[in-house]
């Protein structure tokens, strides 16, 4: 897989695997948002047999890729998949819209 210098840079100051890498791939979750793609591992994503440690490693581990391309890799266990679920709504977009009705 493709990756770019910053995702082997953050790779390296994570201590990220080329292995646990592949089996976030294979197992995670895929949410299309921004143009990219975001493969996140949750609890429920991982096969009960899994070992432990891999466990531990995999959990809360977020990819974003483009167009194949790794762009970045990190673990959150705070559980990043409630912010990327969803975009958030444009208020001001709303606001806007509305506004010409007010004034009259």
């Amino acid at each position: 897989m493709k990756e770019t210098v910053h995702a082997l840079k953050r790779r390296n100051e994570r201590s990220i695997s080329d292995s646990t890498i592949n089996i976030a791939r294979n197992i995670g979750y895929r949410i299309r948002r921004h143009g990219v793609v975001f493969i996140y591992v949750r609890d429920k994503d991982i096969p009960a047999r899994t070992p432990e440690k891999i466990q531990r490693q995999i959990k809360g581990m977020t990819l974003v890729e483009k167009d194949g391309l790794l762009i970045t890799a990190f673990r959150d266990h705070r559980n990043f998949y409630n912010k990327i679920k969803r975009s958030p709504k444009q208020p001001w977009r709303r606001a806007r819209m509305f506004s010409q009705f007010t004034d009259c």
